[in-house]
This record gives structure tokens, C-alpha cells and sequence, in this order.
């Protein structure tokens, strides 16, 4: 949660009305699967459902203005988009039916972490550890793979981490002395799956992962005979912060 006057930059002029700086500018919950975000910018006035605006999620500033493009159409703009301290890129408008919406691009936990006002003034200083993993996946278990990962992501997010990510190889070859493909001993009908998990910290990141292990949630998935690859080839490694742009 945080409050207008704890931004790391000032709102623009006439956004925030004398005496609400200590309203809510943005604050999120979680129901189950979905994250709710709230805002106290549409206070002002008479109190009636116009206060209300969706918040859509998007993944780059190329899809932020395909949306807001389209939801501007006979609409007002309110706020074009514009990089802020939260997103790279983010802005506000009234569609033609009245409802109001804002439009942000995500970053990552790890850099909205960073971004927070907390460690706003100091995230140059920080350094996070992080968990990496090489893994032969079949491709005709890659959907497989993936919900597995999810529901383990979910669970080491829950515990603490502040990023859980799974790249499938696109652009990854052999190599004269050694490369990802020989290092887990590639089969043809096989792809080649990156994996890292960001932490705080090496304590954090012990304390997590044996909380992780012991959840029972996952421990039907443990068994290295149920999983979609063969964990005998897979290799992984902790690693303590280098540099952090």
C-alpha cells in the first residue's frame, strides 16, 4: 500500500486535492488466483460509482498503446500513457461508456520490489540471491512442465521470493567443448528449459526452499517418477549478487 504523499515522485498538478495526501494511491490484495488493486485518486466530489476505475495488466509498452488506443476510442483521456516510477509505462482515460480505466505495464516482483519506497533510495546498494536451473524437458511434456511450475511457483512466492521464472530454449546451441544441450545431455525429441527463483538473501533463500520441500501440496509432485523430465540430468546452483542494474 502506499499513500500520495509517500511517492518517490509528486503527483501532477490538480490530481490530488488539498487535504487528501494521505489518501491511497495504490494498494493490492490477493482472492485466490487474481490480485485486486485500489486507489483513493477518485475521491473527490460526491460520493457515487464513478470512482471506480479497472486496472488492465499488460505485458509492454507496444500492447499498452494497442489497449489504450482502442478503450480511448469516443472516450476521454485522463492521463496519456507516460513512464512513472511504478511502470515503464502507464496512463489513465474514460472509455465511451463511462467507465474509467488504467492501463500499466507490469514489471517484475523483483523490480517493483526495488521501486517500492522503502528501497527506493537505496536499490542500487542491494543484491539479491538467486537459485538457477537447467532442465531436459520432452517437448511433448512441455504442457506439463508448465502447470507443474506454476503450482510450484506460486507456493515459493508465497513463501517469500521475490521472482519465479521458466524460459524455454529458443536460441540455444551446441557447442565445441560444452553448451546447455550437453550439459543435461540433450535428446533430440527434448527441449532445453532455464529456470531461476530471486531472494533476498542466501538465509532467505535456505529458509524458503525447506519450507518449499516439506509443503505438502507439492509432495505428490517430489516423486522424480512423476515428473515431466528426467531429474537425473537436470542440473542447478545458488548464486549471490554480481551486479544489479
Amino acid at each position: 500500500m502506499m499513500r500520495f504523499n509517500e511517492a518517490p515522485d509528486p503527483p501532477p498538478p490538480g490530481m490530488v486535492p488539498p487535504g487528501a495526501e494521505r489518501k491511497i494511491m495504490h494498494s493490492a490484495f490477493t482472492i485466490g488466483d487474481s490480485t485486486v488493486m485500489a486507489t483513493d485518486g477518485e475521491c473527490s466530489g460526491k460520493t457515487d460509482f464513478q470512482g471506480i476505475s479497472l486496472t488492465l495488466q499488460v505485458g509492454d509498452a507496444a500492447e499498452a498503446g494497442w489497449v489504450f488506443k482502442e478503450l480511448a476510442d469516443g472516450g476521454q483521456v485522463r492521463m496519456a500513457l507516460d513512464k512513472t516510477f511504478w511502470s515503464p509505462c502507464f496512463g489513465m482515460l474514460v472509455d465511451r461508456f463511462g467507465v474509467s480505466w488504467m492501463i500499466n505495464v507490469v514489471v517484475s516482483r523483483c523490480r517493483a520490489r526495488l521501486l517500492s519506497p522503502t528501497n527506493f533510495n537505496r536499490r542500487k546498494t542491494l543484491a539479491h540471491y538467486v537459485d538457477g536451473f537447467v532442465v531436459p524437458v520432452p517437448k511433448k511434456s512441455v504442457d506439463a512442465y508448465r502447470r507443474m511450475s506454476r503450482k510450484f511457483g506460486k507456493v515459493w512466492i508465497e513463501y517469500g521470493a521475490l521472482e519465479y521464472r521458466e524460459y524455454l530454449a529458443d536460441d540455444v546451441k551446441p557447442g565445441k567443448s560444452t553448451s546447455f544441450p550437453q550439459a543435461v545431455k540433450l535428446k533430440p525429441d527434448e527441449v532445453v528449459v532455464f529456470s531461476y527463483i530471486v531472494c533476498k538473501s542466501r538465509t532467505q533463500r535456505d529458509s524458503i526452499n525447506a519450507k518449499v520441500m516439506a509443503d505438502p501440496r507439492l509432495k505428490s509432485m517430489m516423486d522424480p517418477n512423476a515428473m515431466p523430465f528426467d531429474a537425473r540430468r537436470m542440473f542447478w546452483g545458488g548464486f549471490k549478487g554480481l551486479v544489479e542494474l
